[in-house]
């Protein structure tokens, strides 16, 4: 069996729309008391060094596409050509290995999971 969504960049929404709703763990005479669990943060943004790498390949990519569009070497729509030059890179290195939006939804769904999970306890 092939081991999908185990990348260390998975998002932990793409994983979880693949699991079956949690149930609440019931175990005959015990009573949870206390949790211990080994949570990997939300998605973050990517490092400096990765911030600047984008921002100079990612530019220079763009810079190629529309010259090939100029020179009659690309099969872009109208509409696609327009949106790649008006097209910005909105990251800068302040970001870098912050916790992205999604990543708080991550953390926040994952103890919506544990709630079901252990209603007694959380």
């Amino acid at each position: 069996m092939p081991y999908t969504m185990m990348s260390t960049k998975t998002g932990y929404i793409q994983l979880m729309q693949t699991l079956a709703n949690p149930e609440e763990v019931r175990v005959p005479n015990c009573k949870a008391v206390h949790l211990w669990t080994v949570v990997r943060h939300g998605t973050r943004y990517p490092s400096k060094q990765a911030i600047k790498l984008m921002h100079g390949e990612l530019e220079q990519l763009r810079v190629e596409i529309l010259e090939a569009v100029d020179e009659g070497r690309s099969l872009l729509c109208n509409e696609d050509v327009e949106e790649l030059k008006n097209w910005q890179l909105e990251l800068n290195e302040d970001q870098a290995k912050l916790l992205h939006p999604e990543g708080e939804k991550e953390m926040v769904l994952l103890g919506e999971r544990w709630l079901n999970r252990l209603p007694e306890l959380l």
